[in-house]
């Protein structure tokens, strides 16, 4: 775990750094409005916790988190 002590997985919720950030809206959505939404709640627990963000399925992203062997303290 990074020192903030929560991780937050946005698995589908938020595919990369940009839908997050509301510069894109995910490739594929069923409801647009809905999905704004979730990601919109999961801001806020983000802000709440601390929390590192680690998005879905962000190759430019990806690089920026630590891997194995590495790991959180």
């Amino acid at each position: 775990m990074p020192k903030t002590g929560a991780v937050l997985l946005t698995i589908d919720a938020a595919y990369t750094m940009e839908h997050w950030e509301e510069k894109a809206l995910p490739s594929f959505a069923t409801a647009t409005v809905e999905a704004v939404r979730s990601v919109k709640k999961l801001r806020q627990i983000a802000r709440q916790t601390n929390a590192l963000v680690v998005t879905g399925h962000d190759p430019a992203a990806w690089p920026t988190f630590r891997h194995a062997p590495a790991y959180y303290d």
